[in-house]
């Protein structure tokens, strides 16, 4: 793991990262088809960013674990959530943050500190 990217990782609750499932993928056929498979709620966009290219697929629908209280949000199976949500960011290559800081403000953040 980044080590940047560890002391970065102050969660605001924004919820960002579970209102909408998306995932980036290098392939626009691959992208392509995982959009076709969701159906309507999905949406692929190439981002990006210099040198930096991929397609982010989004299905825009929140996950069902997702439970918000007074403008907070959290998972109602935190202990028991799945890998990739475990895992994230760090399952995001970090050449990727500065087009997907829109995303989640740990993004954002650690995108700022890697600039001092």
């Amino acid at each position: 793991m980044n080590s940047m990217l560890a002391d970065s990782k102050t969660c605001q609750a924004c919820g960002k990262c579970c209102k909408e499932y998306w995932w980036c993928e290098g392939n626009a056929e691959v992208a392509g088809r995982f959009a076709e498979l969701v159906g309507i709620n999905s949406l692929v966009e190439l981002r990006q960013r210099g040198d930096i290219s991929f397609y982010l697929v989004t299905i825009n629908r929140p996950c069902m674990h997702l439970e918000e209280c007074k403008g907070k949000y959290s998972c109602n199976i935190y202990k028991d959530r799945p890998n990739m949500c475990k895992q994230f960011p760090d399952n995001v290559p970090i050449s990727y943050f500065k087009a997907l800081q829109d995303k989640c403000p740990i993004m954002a953040k650690t995108l700022k500190e890697l600039k001092k």
